[in-house]
């Protein structure tokens, strides 16, 4: 089987508290694989064991950026056997949010889906929120 990453690069938010933590899934198809990130001061790997876990291996991970580390970035490797696959993680505190809608007008009672985009200082839109917990 081919051994893919889900993702070579990934922007996540920096949390400002324990509340605001980002989960996001990075997924290694084609082994089972030993996770590593090379900075851990900065992010937090936690292995989802999906199928049955393995005591050594995983096929997923969840990327949980730790709190207050400003702009920063580093790198998380899957590892299986001779075969490693590289993912650059870049950090940044969020500066702003836009909800996305398929209308301008939003009606009382009914259902709509909203989309939340969020951005860096630069104006880079991060990959994903998974976790954040938003106020409305």
């Amino acid at each position: 089987a081919e051994r893919t990453i889900s993702h070579v690069s990934v922007r996540l938010p920096v949390p400002t508290s324990p509340e605001d933590q980002v989960r996001f899934p990075l997924v290694a198809k084609g082994g089972c694989y030993e996770w590593r990130v090379l900075n851990t001061s900065l992010l937090l790997l936690e292995p989802i064991n999906d199928p049955p876990p393995q005591a050594h291996c995983s096929s997923v991970v969840q990327l949980v950026p730790a709190e207050s580390v400003g702009v920063a970035s580093t790198k998380v490797l899957a590892i299986d056997g001779d075969e490693t696959l590289v993912c650059d993680v870049f950090l940044a505190p969020l500066r702003s949010l836009h909800v996305l809608t398929t209308t301008r007008t939003i009606v009382v009672d009914d259902l709509h889906v909203l989309n939340a985009q969020a951005f860096d200082d630069a104006g880079n839109v991060f990959t994903g929120l998974p976790g954040l917990r938003l106020k409305w």
